[in-house]
């Protein structure tokens, strides 16, 4: 039986998708049986426009419940249909935020769903970056695949990558910060928009981490994990990042004209913690 928040974030897509993906920017994708038609699992995706949720849903089947940023839960209209179709809102403020997306993250998975994440967060809003760049994963979501620890829980990889870019210009952190103070992105004076006029999204085979389940820990106080579990976080968090970077250089790939030159490879920015 489908549920009302599918049934809503259907009639929205039906909308909305060919609008998006056929008018405002024709996109593509490559690899979607890669997705399981059922069951929960983990879509991961890198992140450099606003408009990768929206074309990710138009081209994807299957009800994706993608983490949504807390400030996007504060602008209007947006917000309250992004909250209808089903996305996952966590609480405002820095306080206990990682930690409530944790659990709503698991909440969603052990109802059988599809979640969709961003691991990049806002980082590539706050400097823009090239359609061959990908910034650090932010480790949260590994942390709510070995805290759930759901038996071949399948953890996918996907790449959107940009044909050619369009500029939406600039947006005012100072305006920014009215929808949410904490966030720390929007400390900057502004942020360059980037739009895609075209774009193909490629979907990698599913990754799965289950022999990992049992050397993970959750802290259970707020003075977080001890440095080996922070290092099994990151090298994992890094080996699903790598495959997000392979599977932009397959776009690139699949994009280059016969005998012109490729983009390059990916450039791998180094950390800079800003959050979740």
């Amino acid at each position: 039986m489908v549920s009302l928040k599918d049934a809503r974030y259907q009639v929205l897509k039906n909308l909305f998708g060919p609008l998006v993906t056929d008018m405002l920017c024709p996109t593509e994708i490559v690899g979607e049986s890669n997705i399981p038609s059922r069951g929960p699992a983990l879509l991961v995706a890198n992140h450099r426009s606003v408009m990768d949720p929206y074309v990710m849903t138009a081209r994807t089947k299957r009800v994706v419940n993608w983490v949504m940023a807390p400030f996007v839960s504060s602008i209007p209209v947006f917000g309250w249909l992004a909250e209808q179709a089903g996305a996952i809102s966590i609480i405002k403020g820095e306080e206990g935020k990682a930690e409530a997306l944790i659990d709503r993250m698991d909440a969603v998975l052990r109802q059988g769903r599809l979640v969709g994440i961003f691991p990049e967060g806002m980082d590539n809003f706050k400097r823009p970056v090239g359609p061959m760049t990908l910034s650090q994963f932010h480790g949260t979501f590994m942390r709510v695949v070995l805290r759930a620890a759901i038996p071949n829980l399948p953890v996918i990889p996907a790449a959107v990558f940009s044909k050619r870019d369009a500029s939406l210009g600039e947006v005012k952190g100072s305006m920014m910060k009215l929808l949410d103070p904490s966030e720390r992105a929007f400390a900057l004076p502004d942020m360059k928009l980037v739009g895609y006029q075209e774009a193909l999204i490629v979907i990698g085979k599913p990754l799965r981490f289950d022999e990992y389940y049992d050397r993970y820990i959750h802290p259970t106080d707020r003075d977080g994990e001890d440095p080996a579990q922070q290092a099994l976080v990151d090298q994992l968090t890094e080996q699903v990042r790598g495959s997000v970077a392979n599977l932009l250089e397959r776009a690139a790939l699949l994009e280059a004209p016969t005998g012109g030159t490729l983009p390059g490879p990916v450039t791998l920015l180094p950390d800079h913690p800003v959050g979740t």
